[in-house]
């Protein structure tokens, strides 16, 4: 009875979190002051963070020829899949301008790599709750992380076989999702019903359109503008909201009684 206890208290404690655009900026910042043409940073934090927590890893590939992965499974008994790419499309930078409400760029030459920096401090910001986790590389030049993740079966069976669906923070603007035609009216009433978000369509890609075999996918907005230019910015008060959103959404939603299968 007490340990019952002890665990309803730790999930409303989880639940009621509230995160302050203050935090969720310097978590922001974390990712966006490392170097924007490497990767090798990203991972190792990563890594060295599911070696800290003594959490199941697999990983492959390098960031030489930017095929790189690296997937955390979760600890819950069943979550999501949060998924985020490491890479940018700018080979200099950063060079960070900081408001109250917005991260630019000082340069007139390249961005803030927020595509897809914004997507992967979101998921650091949310570790804690148990979810799995996959870092991706090579996202910008044709998901070639993902697609060497998705040429290897036992990888990518056991993925798909051990989350309801994957969630990437991969999506320009706010309140936007799309799924690429990986699920379907009933994963998107689902989506829509959740996040009260808009679909976007299904034109372009990235990682899910090759990471989702049995299970759909999800691309949801990460609060960036403009990205692969040098006008590129990230609304601080959405991506606040954001993650507190998520944060909520990923402790409280009941995972056990999600089953949903990929659209074909």
């Amino acid at each position: 009875m007490k340990l019952l206890q002890k665990i309803t208290k730790q999930l409303s404690l989880k639940s009621s979190k509230q995160f302050t655009t203050t935090e969720t900026t310097k978590s922001l910042l974390k990712f966006l002051k490392l170097p924007l043409a490497s990767t090798k940073e990203i991972f190792e934090i990563f890594e060295a963070y599911a070696e800290r927590e003594n959490l199941v890893t697999m990983t492959d590939g390098t960031q030489n020829e930017h095929n790189k992965w690296l997937y955390i499974q979760g600890t819950k008994p069943s979550g999501v899949c949060l998924v985020a790419h490491a890479d940018t499309v700018f080979m200099n930078g950063p060079n960070l301008k900081i408001t109250d409400t917005i991260i630019s760029s000082n340069s007139d030459e390249y961005g803030i790599g927020a595509d897809d920096r914004a997507g992967v401090a979101l998921i650091w910001m949310v570790k804690e709750l148990g979810h799995s986790i996959l870092i991706t590389d090579g996202e910008e030049i044709g998901m070639v992380g993902a697609s060497k993740l998705a040429s290897v079966k036992k990888y990518i069976d056991y993925i798909n076989d051990n989350n309801a669906f994957f969630m990437q923070i991969d999506r320009r603007n706010n309140l936007e999702y799309k799924h690429y035609g990986t699920g379907n009216k009933e994963f998107e009433s689902y989506i829509e019903n959740k996040f009260g978000y808009i679909n976007a369509g299904n034109s372009s890609f990235t990682d899910i359109v090759v990471l989702s075999k049995t299970i759909p996918g999800v691309n949801i907005s990460a609060c960036y503008y403009n990205e692969h230019t040098c006008l590129e910015y990230i609304d601080l008060i959405a991506f606040n909201a954001l993650v507190n959103k998520m944060y909520r959404y990923l402790s409280t939603e009941n995972f056990n009684n999600i089953n949903f299968s990929r659209s074909v």
